[in-house]
């Protein structure tokens, strides 16, 4: 029989598997999200560093905010709405006895809604400064606690709110700067149901980790004309070194348990070139390279309080996503937009499970605005991602010596993932 340390570390081992998570991340690679604005899902987040449009540019290109002439605020949020289906194989429970039966299927509540906040205001000529409510990182994904899932995850969320203070100058030659700090507030919770397949008897394992961590960002803008310009812009990693407990109940009716626990996220830090050209006065056309150092997430390192350790290797790999998009003013209300991304998976054929259901994507997407009137412009944005169909997940616990002898835990199968996304904006220029 395990021993209480042993059998608490054991079953938070399977939850913490989740932290790399067990759902579709939206927008982009891993878990990072992209979805910082409306007006820009249009046009699948092409040209995000030279575009300049609202308030909204604080966060994709800092340098951007001396092309707003006035104090303004943009606001709303993008419903991210995935459907996944997990086709499950072959599964175990917690201590490796096939369940039974040992196949099926199992669907994810993941749906959420991703909010934003911008502002700008022009403190002179040369200096603008501004303000962004961001949610940079993040997914979600919750299994019936029934779920022929539920040994290896029942709630996998990562919630991330950044608070992005900026500056930006802008000299006489064409060129602006700007930068800022980003502080970034995690918390994650991962839960699991513990047991040898009678749902009746179920114990559970459920962990949740939280702290604050600082990084920064820097971008530049170059106008070559009013109709050309270039933007860059650079977020920094951010280290999160979490602190939380694991709660367990081995079965219903045990002691319930609590342990401390630590663990340090690193996320990665993130590399922009954007492009926009206005070929006419209706016209215009953008695009956008962004390099993502995702080699940085090589371990997930947890630290319990009661003297024992979990290091999971992930071998994150630096991706690319690439973007093309354009707009076309109709008339002086309405404008259209339209775009398409290709973004890559960081995560290593060897290491995609049911915890990191992530493939490279296609992203096509179209938006609208409409100006209502001269201080407010509403826009709309859709965007439907294609994920490739993961056929060859394999879940096994780690072994971990002088704690878990031999891998118990197992799940094969494969999980098919699509998602769609709308957003809605609302700007408003305070001074007119």
């Amino acid at each position: 029989m395990r021993t209480l340390k042993e059998g608490r570390f054991y079953y938070t081992l399977g939850s913490f598997l989740g932290l790399a998570l067990i759902s579709q991340p939206v927008g982009a690679a891993g878990f990072q999200m992209i979805l910082q604005n409306a007006s820009s899902l249009g046009t699948a987040y092409a040209g995000t560093a030279a575009v300049a449009e609202d308030a909204s540019a604080n966060y994709y290109g800092t340098a951007g905010l001396t092309r707003l002439p006035n104090e303004q605020i943009a606001f709303g949020g993008v419903l991210s709405i995935p459907q996944t289906k997990l086709n499950v194989t072959s599964a175990t429970s917690t201590f490796g006895t096939p369940l039974t039966p040992s196949t099926g299927t199992a669907k994810p509540s993941s749906n959420g809604v991703l909010p934003f906040l911008h502002y700008a205001k022009r403190i002179d000529d040369n200096w603008h400064f501004g303000f962004s409510v961001a949610v940079p990182f993040g997914s979600k994904a919750n299994y019936k606690n029934d779920s022929i899932a539920r040994y290896t995850t029942t709630r996998a969320e990562m919630k991330t709110i950044d608070l992005a203070p900026s500056l930006a100058y802008r000299f006489n030659n064409g060129l602006s700067l700007g930068g800022g700090v980003d502080a970034l507030n995690m918390l994650t919770k991962i839960d699991t149901r513990i047991g040898t397949g009678n749902v009746n008897t179920d114990g559970f394992s459920e962990n949740t980790y939280r702290n604050w961590g600082l990084g920064y960002h820097v971008g530049g803008l170059y106008e070559v004309s009013d109709c050309t310009r270039f933007g860059v812009q650079y977020h920094s990693k951010i280290t999160v070194k979490t602190q939380g407990e694991s709660v367990t109940q081995f079965a219903v009716g045990a002691p319930v348990t609590t342990v401390g626990l630590k663990a340090n996220f690193d996320l990665p830090d993130t590399s922009i070139l954007s492009a926009y050209h206005a070929l006419n006065d209706q016209w215009a056309v953008m695009a956008d390279l962004q390099w993502t150092h995702w080699a940085r997430f090589k371990q997930l390192v947890t630290r319990f309080d009661n003297g024992t350790q979990l290091i999971l290797n992930e071998r994150y790999k630096n991706v690319y996503r690439v973007a093309a998009g354009g707009s076309y003013q109709y008339n002086d209300p309405w404008r259209f937009r339209f775009g398409v991304m290709f973004d890559q998976s960081p995560v290593p054929d060897a290491n995609r499970n049911i915890f990191i259901p992530n493939q490279n994507r296609i992203l096509p997407a179209i938006g609208a605005q409409y100006r209502i009137c001269k201080t407010l412009a509403l826009d709309f944005g859709y965007a439907h991602i294609f994920f490739k169909k993961d056929k060859n997940l394999n879940v096994v616990a780690p072994t971990v010596a002088g704690i878990v002898p031999a891998p118990a835990q197992n799940l094969q199968g494969s999980i098919k993932n699509r998602l769609d996304a709308i957003g809605l904006q609302l700007t408003w220029d305070i001074e007119p």
